[in-house]
């Protein structure tokens, strides 16, 4: 069992191709795992202040952000206090928890923590990574407003479809990041 577990571990350290495919699998069991970790009611418990006291910060970067965005398109667009966008003064879309980004932050924690990657280089490319997928948020609320907007009959397939590619490919690009700056 030891002579297996360092036969791994040497090829995951591997820079060749092998060694790239094997991190890339390990990138992908780790980020399934810590999405269901997540997804735990004890572990939902236990980060429950972490929630809490987060929430209202990413909601109204989010939402401030993704408004001023769109104000060039929506010129009399406005935030209100509890997160609801309103064009018109008709209210679209109200930011909710899970469209925060804060799960995904907390998946990509999980798995850079596992990820074959020296500290240093964890420590340096955690914020970059976390930054990457708060971008993703704010994409993912910006394109979702014009489109509850002007077209609401597609509003389900883009939250459930279009969205989940934004950041599967923000977290795709994290993961070129992390081996680009392997050593």
């Amino acid at each position: 069992m030891k002579k297996r577990i360092k036969i791994l571990k040497s090829l995951l350290l591997e820079n060749t191709n092998r060694g790239k495919l094997a991190r890339l699998v390990l990138f992908f069991l780790l980020y399934f795992l810590g999405r269901y970790l997540i997804l735990s009611p004890y572990i939902q418990i236990i980060l429950e202040p972490v929630f809490n006291s987060l929430y209202p910060f990413l909601s109204m970067t989010i939402t401030d952000i993704s408004s001023g965005v769109l104000h060039w398109f929506y010129p009399d667009i406005y935030t209100s206090k509890d997160y609801i966008i309103y064009i018109n003064n008709n209210p679209i879309l109200q930011m909710q928890p899970g469209c925060t980004g804060l799960q995904q932050m907390l998946r990509l924690t999980f798995t850079i923590i596992f990820y074959p990657l020296a500290w240093r280089s964890k420590c340096f490319l955690w914020p970059i990574s976390i930054a990457i997928i708060l971008i993703a948020a704010i994409l993912h609320f910006t394109l979702l407003v014009p489109i509850a907007y002007v077209a609401q009959s597609w509003y389900n397939f883009a939250h459930d479809w279009v969205t989940k590619i934004i950041f599967y490919g923000m977290y795709f690009i994290c993961y070129l990041i992390w081996e680009h700056n392997r050593k």
